[in-house]
């Protein structure tokens, strides 16, 4: 897209500028303000878009835009505070900018702090130039489901509810607009999503390639989206899309088993990341945890999850906690009942709609096609709520699968439209 070519040919200016200009704030707001002209522009005169939905994308792009310059110089946006991760990843690459020999080395943010760092290296300390990449990419992830959605054969009501809620769900812009690695992660997990969906579509290579390289580098960012790719795995293995139907033969599982042993093999490349989901409950007790937990937002306190036993024994009720709180029961207060309107309760009714459709598909082929994506996301809601304590932490972690969501129940909606049109032939 040419917002991002113009943004590199910035980057490549920025970098000649930053020992000329003794202002660089101001250079960073000229430039976001540029970007903005340009993108409102491109949806405008994109002829590729659909009136409504440049509409839509048009506003989305604009309250992102607007939160962007309200955290920065109004007031800290919600997990954008002084001592949050968004604190964090911006000490670390400040430090890396300073020596840029720290990038070999561990630092807090990991590789999303790293590449700030670098970013910061090269045309200086621009943190709102920095921060406004965040709401470019998030109104792209938005376009890419709109128009996913867009394609698809859905009643043109069903078509507008889902894209309004890809389009305005809070989180989605508030981590559009903060400093925070999130909506990078939710974007590479949603892009994977897309190209499996091609491949689906087309069968060719290049889709499922880009389907796991995707995957991976969002992985890299934060393991928990990893687990995706056992419903992608299963998706390569046993769909046939010639007749379009999932079938098992001793050829598929064959193949089945040889992606497996890739799949082993890229999580002994993470091991450290999954085990420290695992195996590092153990190093600090869940009860501690809670008691420094930020804003009394912790759950379940009394269980206790010590090992593999008590892992099995509690994930269920570790799964939908982290999926639905704040419970109404645990409110403390205004801000949680508004969290849970806003928040809680669009995942509960999306993943009721999508339990509701997937039960109404009687062919039992068909179904494993929607299954396969649905365990998916199930296992990195899983991994991820085994490791968190806290409706905060749960709300940030459960965004990063979001749209998967939303794209699963738009494919399943569409399998119910398009039969229930057969049937009444």
């Amino acid at each position: 897209m040419i917002v991002f070519f113009i943004i590199l040919l910035e980057i490549g200016i920025s970098s000649i500028l930053k020992n000329v200009i003794t202002n660089l704030e101001t250079l960073s707001i000229i430039l976001v303000l540029i970007n903005t002209i340009i993108y409102i522009v491109f949806i405008i005169l994109n002829r590729k878009i659909i009136k409504s939905n440049k509409i839509i994308l048009a506003f989305a792009f604009i309250i992102r835009i607007i939160c962007l310059f309200i955290d920065r110089y109004v007031f800290y946006l919600p997990e954008s505070d002084s001592s949050g991760d968004t604190l964090g990843y911006n000490t670390s690459a400040l430090h890396i900018m300073e020596n840029i020999d720290l990038i070999k080395g561990n630092v807090y943010g990991g590789i999303y702090a790293k590449i700030l760092g670098l970013l910061y290296y090269t045309i200086g300390y621009q943190r709102l130039f920095a921060q406004s990449l965040n709401v470019f990419i998030g109104t792209y992830l938005v376009m890419i489901v709109i128009d996913i959605i867009e394609q698809l054969k859905l009643r043109t009501k069903q078509k507008n509810i889902l894209k309004i809620i890809t389009a305005f769900f809070p989180q989605g812009i508030l981590f559009s607009s903060i400093l925070h690695r999130e909506i990078i992660i939710a974007f590479l997990a949603t892009l994977s999503f897309k190209y499996l969906l091609l491949w689906i579509k087309d069968g060719k290579k290049s889709n499922a390639i880009i389907c796991f390289v995707s995957l991976l580098l969002g992985s890299s960012f934060h393991v928990g989206i990893l687990p995706l790719i056992i419903g992608y795995i299963c998706l390569f293995s046993f769909y046939n899309r010639k007749n379009k139907k999932v079938t098992i033969t001793t050829g598929k599982v064959i193949i089945f088993v040889i992606l497996s042993i890739v799949i082993i093999a890229v999580c002994v490349r993470f091991r450290g990341a999954i085990m420290t989901k695992l195996e590092g409950l153990s190093l600090e007790s869940v009860e501690t945890i809670m008691e420094h937990s930020k804003g009394g937002s912790a759950y379940l306190k009394g269980i206790k999850i010590n090992g593999l036993k008590s892992i099995l024994l509690y994930s269920l009720p570790k799964m939908i906690y982290f999926l639905f709180s704040p419970m109404p029961w645990d409110f403390r207060g205004i801000a949680d009942i508004i969290s849970f309107l806003i928040n809680s309760l669009v995942y509960f009714i999306v993943l009721y709609e999508i339990i509701k459709y997937m039960t109404k598909i009687e062919n039992k082929y068909d179904r494993k096609k929607y299954m396969y994506l649905f365990i998916g996301i199930l296992t990195c809601i899983y991994i991820m709520s085994i490791g968190t304590y806290t409706a905060g932490t749960a709300i940030r972690h459960r965004s990063k699968i979001f749209y998967c969501l939303i794209l699963e129940l738009a494919l399943i909606m569409e399998y119910n439209q398009i039969n229930r049109k057969e049937e009444n032939i």
